[in-house]
């Protein structure tokens, strides 16, 4: 608490003892936290010391440009295509989204979606453009490619933070169908 590391109401994650919560008293010897799932963990106050541990009391106090979000959605290579001639822009308002020379015969749905995608995101009022955010293809895999979205979240307490993040994932599973994309479904 000197060097204000710690303080009674900051929200901090201590990984090793599986610890995520609110500070709610700090003696010579413990830290007692109120976890998010309703329990409460007394940790020794040298596992602070020697372990590592988050504080994430600046972001929630609006310190910070939000908080972090990255999904990576698994999507199905067979249904990665060129698109046609007859490909429909229009379809959920993708059109005001995608730059025009992106649009032609014979680029692959993939692309156009991973730029629709970036866009969208540009212009979703709840996502901070800064520090970065990035939507990119991963590593190809047995199952499938992933799509990676990572972004900062501005609304960064608990439930705000659950919503947005829920709401884009959401338009991301529904807008790809527009896109001719499927999310990997491992065969059963």
């Amino acid at each position: 608490r000197l060097h204000n590391l710690l303080n009674i109401g900051d929200w901090i994650q201590v990984p090793k003892y599986n610890v995520d919560g609110e500070v709610k008293a700090v003696t010579l010897t413990t830290v007692t936290v109120y976890n998010w799932d309703t329990t409460t963990s007394t940790i020794p106050i040298n596992a602070l010391h020697s372990d590592h541990f988050i504080n994430l009391q600046n972001m929630t106090a609006g310190k910070t440009y939000g908080r972090r979000m990255m999904k990576t959605f698994i999507v199905d290579t067979g249904s990665i295509a060129p698109v046609s001639a007859d490909f429909d822009a229009t379809r959920g308002d993708i059109i005001e989204y995608l730059p025009a020379e992106e649009i032609k015969e014979g680029v692959l749905n993939a692309h156009l979606f991973r730029i629709y995608l970036y866009h969208w995101m540009l212009r979703y009022p709840h996502i901070s453009q800064r520090p970065y955010m990035v939507v990119r293809w991963m590593e190809q895999k047995e199952s499938g490619i992933g799509l990676q979205v990572y972004a900062f979240i501005i609304d960064s307490t608990l439930l705000p933070y659950e919503w947005q993040q829920s709401q884009i994932i959401e338009h991301i599973m529904e807008s790809m169908k527009w896109f001719g994309l499927r999310l990997y479904q491992a065969i059963s």
